[in-house]
């Protein structure tokens, strides 16, 4: 089964939990529910050749290529690509490929490509216009409205349309449109450094996540995800949060903390009796969030 195979190969290559997810571009919980089967991904699926490509690449950095092809079956002489072939073949031995219809091509910048295309429409501006405001053949902007190409691996084009956006959007007068679209504050769209500034927040999604925007990992993952939630999820009491609350301690240890915390911020939240956003930042593991699974299910952290 898969998830024994997975377990055999990080032993037998020595491999640790943070090393496919970094060789994979996973947060390491994600990994850590695959090691320990809570999660299982689809044969034939993203998750599945993500996998299998990290895998490789971490023998191949370590100088175990020859262990691991003797592990698959494969050749030594093999190239990359059949090597990553065999290693998800013994991966999911015995186990069928998902039916269904088949998957479409994946478009990794959609979501960028969708907001560009919404906002391009917004102020009637054609690929080729555009594409002569920045310099660009318009078929560049034609990929980058389809998600295929994304402007965020050359910086000078992403702050050249961003500007361009900004300029066309003031010289034709529409910042109302551009606004409802966006939910920036038109006032902000008259003013081309900070308008182009916001642009590009929303544009590319930028909240600190790194070179890929966070909605995209996760489509690129979501046949590896478990949605179920039972609708009789436990809520938080009133009087648990009334003792959030009235917490007043300025340090927490351990994972344990990290989960009180939170909530405590939540339940302060919960007490002003307006909507808000909370933004969790973490360079270190995750896993305090979703684990154990009953702080995932107190109806509050979803």
């Amino acid at each position: 089964m898969f998830t024994e195979a997975f377990q055999e190969v990080l032993t037998l290559l020595r491999a640790g939990t943070g090393d496919i997810a970094r060789l994979a571009q996973w947060d390491q919980s994600n990994v850590s529910r695959f090691r320990s089967g809570r999660r299982v991904s689809a044969p034939g699926g993203e998750a599945a050749a993500r996998l299998a490509q990290a895998i490789c690449a971490f023998a191949e950095e370590s100088g175990q290529t020859e262990r691991l092809s003797a592990w698959c079956g494969c050749p030594e002489q093999a190239d990359a690509g059949e090597r990553q072939k065999a290693v998800s073949r013994r991966l999911f031995a015995g186990e069928e490929p998902r039916s269904g219809k088949k998957r479409q091509e994946h478009t990794p910048y959609a979501s960028i490509g969708d907001r560009l295309d919404r906002f391009m429409k917004a102020l009637d501006l054609s690929n080729v216009r555009l594409g002569r405001m920045i310099n660009l053949d318009a078929s560049y902007i034609s990929r980058f409205r389809s998600g295929q190409r994304s402007p965020r691996s050359n910086p000078k084009i992403m702050s050249d349309l961003c500007r361009a956006l900004c300029g066309h959007c003031i010289s034709s007068h529409a910042q109302e449109a551009a606004a409802r679209l966006t939910g920036i504050s038109p006032l902000l769209l008259t003013e081309e450094e900070e308008g182009t500034l916001q642009i590009q927040r929303w544009l590319f999604d930028e909240t600190g996540s790194g070179d890929t925007p966070t909605v995209e990992r996760l489509l690129s993952n979501v046949d590896s995800f478990s949605m179920d939630r039972p609708d009789d999820a436990p809520l938080v009491s009133s009087e648990e949060l009334q003792r959030l609350r009235e917490d007043r301690r300025v340090v927490y240890d351990g994972h344990k903390g990290l989960q009180e915390a939170s909530l405590r911020f939540l339940a302060q939240i919960l007490a002003k009796g307006r909507g808000a956003v909370m933004m969790l930042y973490s360079d270190q593991s995750i896993e305090w969030l979703v684990e154990p699974e009953e702080f995932g299910k107190n109806g509050i952290i979803s």
